[in-house]
């Protein structure tokens, strides 16, 4: 007879599946939409709800679609583990005219102040174009702290669409409040504000009240993440 599970394997099941959720809301910021992965994935938006809640698990064949439409590792949508992104950069220097440069700079999700990092990032000029961004608009932001855990880790390189500054929920945002930069998830309340919510639930999250909104600059949409194994 099979015994009933311990709340050390419920705790296990709920922490996986938390994890699982936080990182189909990351494919999901990939694509553009939840409808779009839920269509790419096969699957109802109701139930990819539910996923990203954490209230629901999904089956290999729908998550081996997310990770293609959102040009993730298989490896990472479904363990967290290994690089977050397939396809990896050319090996071009930076003057090379197939690359275009970014500027970098480093941002804290524990409001620290924002300083220059490095010159500037390459990346590949196709790689620009096929996702639709412009270069000239681009910036690369070091990630300091855990509060973005497990979708943004200490020290990744999150890069950052400044011409998109449309606030939709569930999206990370770079923002900076009186000279201090962050990255967060995005939640607006009609009437009340917006909600500045981090992936490590550790934290506590921040209602910014609707009175105080002019205080938030929002410097730009993150569009991609990329990190140490």
């Amino acid at each position: 007879m099979n015994s009933a599970p311990t709340d050390s394997e419920n705790k296990t099941s709920m922490d996986f599946l938390t994890s699982l959720g936080q990182r189909i809301a990351a494919m999901a910021d990939l694509v553009g939409s939840k409808k779009k992965l839920a269509d790419a994935a096969g699957i109802s938006e109701s139930q990819l709800y539910r996923c990203i809640k954490g209230a629901s698990a999904t089956t290999v064949e729908p998550l081996v679609a997310m990770a293609k439409a959102a040009n993730v590792s298989i490896e990472w949508a479904v363990s967290g583990e290994g690089l977050m992104h397939a396809d990896q950069y050319d090996t071009l220097s930076v003057n090379d005219s197939k690359l275009k440069s970014i500027p970098c700079y480093t941002a804290s999700h524990q409001h620290c102040q924002t300083r220059t990092a490095s010159p500037e990032f390459a990346l590949p000029s196709h790689w620009v174009k096929q996702r639709g961004l412009n270069d000239q608009s681009l910036v690369i932001l070091t990630a300091r702290g855990d509060s973005m855990n497990p979708t943004i880790p200490d020290g990744s390189l999150v890069l950052i669409d400044t011409q998109n500054r449309s606030l939709l929920d569930g999206r990370l945002y770079a923002l900076r409040e009186e000279n201090f930069e962050m990255i967060k998830r995005i939640q607006r309340v009609p009437g009340q504000g917006v909600w500045l919510l981090s992936d490590n639930k550790h934290y506590n999250d921040v209602l910014l009240e609707q009175n105080d909104m002019n205080q938030l600059e929002i410097i730009g949409r993150v569009v991609w993440i990329g990190t140490d194994v």
